[in-house]
């Protein structure tokens, strides 16, 4: 069937799914495969709208206390499940106290709740004051930063109809209410179909009536589109972006980046030595590597901030070299002690292109490079790396949140004397402090002096290295643009999808 109007049927590229095998429901770790579909189905506190800002969505107001430990959210009046039901404060207690019994600690950033991550058993750090004000205790002062609560996790869910067991998973409850812009209508096989739910407040004019996802390979799906069966792809491989215009396909860069970064072992022989993560760095020429690599479909990175600092003074290839040979040979290596890195991966398709070229910058700096594509499963892949089980690992990240402060507090850590594994081990008390300052501040102005600040400490440390940010492509059907306007549904609440104007100026122009 042809995406219009009425009906929009998207392929679900990024993650399969199927029904036998995936939970849908926000307290779940293993719906976050698919959290474009639960961002249809729930509403969280916050949500991103067509211009990618954040802004409220089951919330109107929040304060946070003076001394950074309680977040008192103020919820709209206006909110309703799709069986007519007001959503509560209570809805959002229900759901986040139960999370517990889903995992061990819910999500990324529950830890910091107090009573989430410490094997409690009760709905200890959250409180509904009133049906319409929701209470949230923090274990550290402002460590659960404002812009989190626009994740699917921050979703209330119905406890009028919820089942005398707070594990089960919302898509195994016999009344499957909703409280988002689509109420769920079937999930069978590979397919997910979602109908409008009449009582959302926020429906655009004209927003779809239909969704359907459709979990299917890039080949299966390209098929699709480009005959016309098809309305979204969202995940086109970048190197495959030629073959899918040439077919006739219109496409779109969506807003977020993913970033393309080596995390070293900053605990590990030879990656303890700051002067050879420098060098490491210093002996890419990333304009040449993006050139290879993705035929200049991504854009160079050096910071993991979405712009370089305004100073910033990019030296000619020739000099970073020299300046990376140099710090080698003040490490102690040369011809005769040359150092062996063992690169990591899990996506050997991308990985093994992309280590060739490592392969060739570093051996300007006595490098040897091992490669180990060996693990082919995400879950396996991010457990080596918990346990300290790599050397350089290759990683790619799609930031979460659509700020500075997003892309930084990837190398935050609160737990520890010793830094998170995802960012080398890197541990700094006062980049921890300049983060968690970041969250409290009011001023823009300071707070962009603050991100500069650890930024330039996250860089001088040089835990990690920041390679390419790609503008992930998003194909779209022959006439989608008839209801383009209304993509800002279908692309939902998440920092993932296009917004609606960029859909719109590019889609939508006359041919």
């Amino acid at each position: 069937m042809q995406a219009s109007a009425k009906e929009l049927v998207r392929s679900a590229l990024e993650h399969g799914f199927s029904a036998a095998e995936t939970e849908l429901d926000p307290r779940s770790p293993a719906s976050r495969n698919i959290a474009v579909v639960l961002l249809d189905l729930f509403e969280p506190l916050l949500v991103l709208n067509s211009r990618n800002k954040i802004i409220g969505g089951g919330a109107e107001a929040f304060s946070l206390s003076d001394d950074g430990l309680h977040w008192t959210i103020k919820l709209k009046r206006d909110r309703y499940w799709s069986d007519g039901v007001p959503v509560t404060a209570g809805d959002y207690v229900y759901s986040l106290s139960t999370a517990y019994s889903m995992s061990e600690d819910g999500s990324t950033f529950s830890y910091t709740i107090v009573g989430k991550g410490d094997h409690q058993t009760g709905p200890v750090g959250i409180h509904a004051l009133d049906d319409h004000t929701l209470q949230v205790d923090i274990k550290v002062p402002f460590s659960l930063p404002k812009q989190v609560f626009s994740f699917a996790f921050f979703s209330p869910l119905p406890r009028h109809v919820a089942p005398a067991d707070g594990s089960i998973a919302w898509s195994k409850w016999p009344q499957k209410v909703s409280n988002g812009p689509y109420r769920l209508t079937a999930f069978e096989g590979n397919m997910v179909e979602l109908a409008l739910n009449p009582h959302y407040a926020d429906h655009p004019p004209g927003a779809f009536e239909s969704v359907r996802y459709v979990s299917q390979s890039w080949n299966e799906a390209a098929q699709d589109l480009l005959e016309g069966r098809l309305g979204v792809v969202v995940g086109i491989p970048n190197h495959q972006l030629d073959f899918f215009v040439d077919g006739g396909a219109r496409h779109v860069f969506e807003d977020s980046q993913t970033y393309i970064f080596l995390t070293l072992n900053t605990l590990k022989e030879g990656l303890s030595d700051i002067r050879v993560r420098r060098a490491l760095s210093l002996a890419l020429n990333r304009p040449e590597l993006v050139e290879w690599l993705t035929q200049n479909q991504a854009d160079p990175a050096t910071f993991l901030l979405p712009e370089a600092p305004p100073d910033f003074m990019p030296i000619p290839y020739e000099d970073a070299l020299n300046e990376a040979q140099a710090l080698m040979r003040q490490a102690g290596y040369d011809e005769n002690r040359r150092l062996k890195l063992r690169v990591s991966g899990q996506d050997a398709d991308i990985n093994e292109r992309l280590v060739t070229i490592l392969t060739e910058y570093w051996s300007r700096i006595h490098v040897d490079v091992e490669t180990d594509f060996s693990i082919t499963n995400a879950a396996t892949w991010f457990q080596s790396i918990d346990q300290g089980e790599f050397e350089v690992g290759l990683m790619t990240r799609t930031p979460a949140l659509q700020s500075p402060l997003g892309f930084l507090s990837y190398c935050l850590n609160l737990n520890a004397d010793v830094g998170d594994p995802y960012c080398g081990y890197f541990y700094d008390p006062e980049f921890n402090d300049i983060i968690l300052s970041l969250r409290s501040l009011q001023s823009n102005t300071t707070a962009i002096a603050h991100e500069l600040k650890a930024a330039r400490r996250l860089d001088d440390a040089t835990p990690i290295i920041i390679l390419l940010r790609y503008r992930n492509p998003i194909g779209l059907g022959s006439d989608i643009c008839v209801a383009a306007d209304n993509l800002r549904n279908v692309f939902p609440v998440s920092s993932n999808f296009t917004p609606r104007d960029a859909v719109k100026s590019v889609a939508c122009l006359p041919e």
